[in-house]
């Protein structure tokens, strides 16, 4: 099967990583989760924004395989994540996504976390974030 994921790294440390417009299946999520690893075998500081804007659904046990995947290296990844930009263009999406981030363990290995209505605000907090960092 063919990454349908869409990753851009020209600007490294930050990454990002635009989620296709369909439905996700597992093994998507797994092809998406073994590019992230190859970023973090970089063993660099990186930063990620990820454009949910358009995206399909994620199923409940995508996110499960997906906090699974963090938690198993949460210590690599908490070196090394400076934060997370989420790109949502709808708002109840947004508001979703802050609440969901705000209960989740996950914060506390890839954080700081912030959602945003642009690529642009996200691509400016992200220089912002890892400049002070």
């Amino acid at each position: 099967m063919e990454d349908t994921f869409q990753y851009n790294d020209k600007a490294w440390p930050i990454v990002e990583v635009i989620f296709p417009k369909h439905e996700l299946s597992l093994e998507e999520i797994s092809m998406y989760l073994q590019k992230l690893e190859t970023y973090f075998d970089r063993n660099e500081l990186m930063f990620l924004i990820l454009d949910i804007s358009e995206s399909g659904w994620v199923s409940p046990q995508q996110r499960f395989e997906i906090g699974k995947w963090i938690m198993s290296d949460k210590e690599r990844i908490r070196k090394l994540m400076k934060g997370t930009a989420y790109v949502a263009k709808n708002q109840i999406i947004r508001l979703a996504l802050q609440t969901f981030m705000s209960f989740e363990d996950v914060n506390k290995v890839i954080g700081p976390i912030k959602v945003f209505s642009s690529i642009e605000l996200a691509r400016k907090w992200a220089s912002e974030t890892f400049i002070s960092t």
